[in-house]
């Protein structure tokens, strides 16, 4: 299995390299991909009108996720940036189970935070060998700093629907 992070730039470019969109992306059946955006208002916010999902349509090895790279919701300067809701990490781990044993692809903003996190989940949970390669271990050394809020959360859902105990008050 392999899960990597990108950021949404590399995400496009290798989703153009690779000739994929929706007419096709069901025809990869070894791979899903995740895409993480950042919400309308933070687009708003920083005048990003380019930002949106490769994949519009629904596909069962593609899933669309929008929340920004935040802990909790706030309000700021009018707009409201929103962290990754409970509803949206059901959702997650709902598609990464559908989809396990499958390589997965993942992208945000910058490649590291949100997307890290879901791959760090990922690999805690899915990873079946439960190991890491030198060359894992190291880019995630590198290049992943995974958003405690989205890598905690996940966590507390894939827990709490496998029947084991979760203390509510409790950071993973």
């Amino acid at each position: 299995m392999i899960i990597r992070a990108f950021s949404h730039e590399n995400f496009d470019i290798m989703c153009l390299n690779k000739g994929l969109n929706d007419d096709n992306i069901e025809n990869i059946k070894d791979t899903a991909y995740i895409s993480i955006i950042c919400t309308e208002e933070c687009r708003k916010y920083y005048l990003e009108d380019d930002t949106a999902h490769w994949f519009v349509k629904e596909h069962p090895n593609v899933l669309n996720l929008d929340f920004d790279d935040i802990v909790e919701d706030r309000m700021y300067k009018g707009h409201l940036f929103k962290a990754m809701s409970e509803e949206q990490a059901e959702k997650c781990v709902d598609f990464i189970e559908k989809n396990k044993g499958k390589h997965f692809e993942v992208h945000c903003t910058a490649g590291i935070s949100r997307s890290g996190a879901v791959c760090q989940f990922i690999f805690d949970f899915f990873n079946e060998n439960k190991c890491y390669s030198e060359e894992d271990f190291n880019y995630f050394n590198r290049h992943i700093n995974p958003n405690n809020h989205v890598l905690t959360l996940l966590k507390r859902v894939f827990y709490k629907k496998n029947g084991l105990f979760v203390d509510e008050n409790k950071d993973f």
